[in-house]
């Protein structure tokens, strides 16, 4: 049987690790560091498995395959096309190719300033560069696996000996309480947020069309190739991830309250290098950013031109290049809106098929692949997508909120605060914030009683419509009567809506019960004498 060479199984190797390592890959490991801290190696563990381990598998599960259609196929006809064409557009055009261009200009604003002529001029740049490298995709393993992988390696390995010849802190920080009580279960979760795996199952075939460039023909040769390529690259991913890991908890005790890892990366690369820091890490975002958008348009412009071969591949790879730099311009939040829904809706599919496909002998059992890959595309389409009641069921099912990344939390939060403290400017940002990041593990209670410590809320400044401004601020709002216990209880233990923060508005009376105190402004922040206590007692028991 043909054999790939040492020599082209590494740049084969390098050539898919450079595919894999985009913007999210390089900013989640540092900050599962920062936010682990003590925790960060068990947390690291689960990292690997749903980061790593998944993305391998999805590669070795389409090369055994021979193809992601034939994979899907096992399940239907009609199921492959579909699932196959959602899988490319949805990891590519659609969100990971024109979020490659506006990431890695990010990180460059601080060496040459912004602007929108100047974020247009350098997507124009990037994604020419990247459709013309891109154009010849059997020999990506010369950019990519010769070039800009050693190079992007390189400069990591630059951040990691800084790090290790001057380490910011003797130690790791404390970790925060999620990554203290469930570390694994927490790095699992993160690393899930990649998407990698629709990425792998994407990759295989521009991988074995690598290969066969190399001059290894044979389909039992070819997939052994794609395979072994899959586990030299899942090692150097694993390798790469400790080392920014380790970076990120170092960075993370020095600096706690980093938001992204992107924040993580530039506080140690100026801490270690000064201005020059800067420089090295928009240059590892470029770099990782290019590779991913090279081999994405690759093999979203490979499959349609399988699927429409009357259309040649350099008009589909220029078509979803031009596609891509005009979302990254103009449309990217709403295209992220209305993807990730969708990405969420396929990904539990995505898991379930590759597992499937290392147990011998099911594809046999024609029911197996149809029942399980439907089931769970059922429940994770009703659970991903704004469906209302189907949704809020789909989610109450035991493990329903696992199949998309939501299970297990040990993050819960609980924010309790008066309808006075809502006239302030800050409360409303939060607001804005918690919707914004999707902060569904929030519950926010608001005693809507009316007063505040200077008088009426009406006279002092009215809050109008509150319910009606909450929800308009992205919150799911639950009116209840804030004296009924049972009311209560149902409103806290309702099922969230998943991405969607929730708000317990709970109408009330101040000092209700107690007559002397029911609805009485004057006292806000005083305590009563003991006469009043005993009587406030007597009347409350009475």
């Amino acid at each position: 049987m043909q054999k790939l060479s040492g020599k082209s199984l590494l740049l084969v190797g390098f050539t898919l690790f450079s595919m894999f390592f985009g913007a999210g890959n390089l900013i989640f490991p540092p900050h599962l560091g920062a936010q682990a801290g003590t925790s960060l190696w068990p947390a690291f563990a689960g990292l690997a498995v749903s980061a790593v381990g998944l993305p391998i598998a999805g590669v070795t599960a389409v090369a055994r395959a021979g193809g992601l259609d034939r994979l899907a196929g096992r399940v239907h006809p009609v199921f492959a096309t579909v699932f196959t064409i959602l899988v490319y557009l949805s990891i590519g055009p659609c969100l990971a190719i024109p979020r490659t261009a506006s990431t890695s200009f990010q990180m460059l604003v601080p060496l040459m300033g912004g602007g929108a002529g100047l974020q247009l001029a350098y997507s124009v740049l990037f994604f020419a560069a990247a459709f013309l490298v891109a154009l010849r995709p059997e020999k990506l393993t010369n950019w990519l696996g010769r070039i800009l992988c050693p190079s992007l390696i390189l400069l990591i390995v630059v951040l990691f000996a800084g790090c290790l010849a001057h380490p910011l802190a003797a130690h790791y920080g404390a970790p925060s309480a999620e990554y203290a009580a469930l570390p694994t279960v927490q790095g699992i979760l993160y690393g899930y947020q990649t998407m990698d795996t629709l990425a792998g199952l994407n990759f295989g075939a521009v991988i074995a069309l690598n290969i066969r460039a190399r001059g290894v023909t044979e389909s039992r040769a070819v997939e052994s190739g794609t395979i072994r390529a899959g586990l030299l690259a899942g090692g150097l991913l694993l390798a790469v991830y400790a080392m920014l890991s380790h970076a990120g908890a170092q960075t993370g005790a020095v600096y706690p309250g980093l938001a992204t890892g992107a924040e993580v990366l530039t506080a140690l690369a100026q801490q270690l290098f000064g201005r020059a820091g800067l420089v090295l890490i928009a240059a590892i975002f470029v770099i990782a950013c290019f590779n991913t958008c090279v081999g994405l348009i690759a093999c979203v412009g490979q499959y349609f031109h399988q699927l429409l071969p009357r259309i040649p591949y350099p008009a589909l790879a220029a078509f979803f290049a031009a596609a891509s730099m005009l979302v990254s311009n103009l449309g990217l939040a709403a295209i992220i809106r209305l993807s990730t829904p969708v990405l969420n809706a396929i990904y539990p599919a995505a898991i379930v098929l590759i597992l499937l496909s290392f147990l011998p002998g099911l594809e046999q059992c024609r029911a197996v692949y149809p029942l399980c890959v439907g089931l769970t595309a059922l429940q994770s389409i009703a659970a991903a997508l704004p469906l209302g009641a189907v949704s809020a069921a789909a989610n109450a099912l035991p493990l329903g909120r696992s199949l998309y990344g939501y299970w297990a939390r040990a993050d819960v939060l609980n924010a309790l605060l008066g309808d006075g403290e809502c006239q302030e400017g800050q409360i409303w940002e939060s607001f804005m914030a918690a919707a914004h990041y999707k902060l569904d593990n929030l519950t926010i209670i608001i005693d809507n009683n009316g007063l505040q410590i200077d008088g009426t809320n009406d006279e002092v400044m009215s809050l109008g419509d509150l319910p009606a401004k909450l929800r308009a601020f992205g919150l799911d709002v639950h009116e209840i009567d804030g004296h009924d216990l049972d009311t209560i209880e149902a409103a806290l233990s309702a099922p969230a809506v998943p991405g969607v923060p929730k708000c317990i508005l709970a109408h009330t009376v101040k000092g209700k019960g107690v007559s002397f105190m029911e609805g009485q402004v004057g006292w806000h922040g005083k305590a009563p004498n003991e006469e009043q206590r005993q009587q406030a007692l007597k009347e409350l028991e009475d």
